[in-house]
């Protein structure tokens, strides 16, 4: 399962019914969701789920008892995950 298809899980949606939101098929969005999307396709899907792109590719995951956040993105193109180490500080 992909960071795009883990988002659409998080949000309480099916595939079925973010291709409904987006007016396409439910197999014309396996399609994209298993290939490589191009950003106006990221785009579509980000509006019907109501999200900007960069929620849809970001993965935050909180590190307990650290003093660290850490964000991953999925690059479009190639579907490499990009991981970013976020230092919490005292604000």
């Amino acid at each position: 399962m992909n960071i795009i298809q883990k988002k659409i899980k998080e949000m309480g949606l099916t595939a079925a019914q973010l291709a409904e939101k987006m007016g396409c098929s439910a197999p014309a969005l396996s399609q994209v969701l298993n290939g490589n999307p191009t950003l106006t396709k990221l785009g579509e899907i980000a509006k019907a789920m109501d999200i900007t792109v960069s929620e849809l590719l970001r993965e935050d995951q909180e590190d307990e008892g650290t003093a660290q956040a850490t964000t991953s993105f999925v690059c479009p193109h190639c579907g490499k995950e990009i991981r970013i180490a976020i230092e919490k500080g005292d604000a």
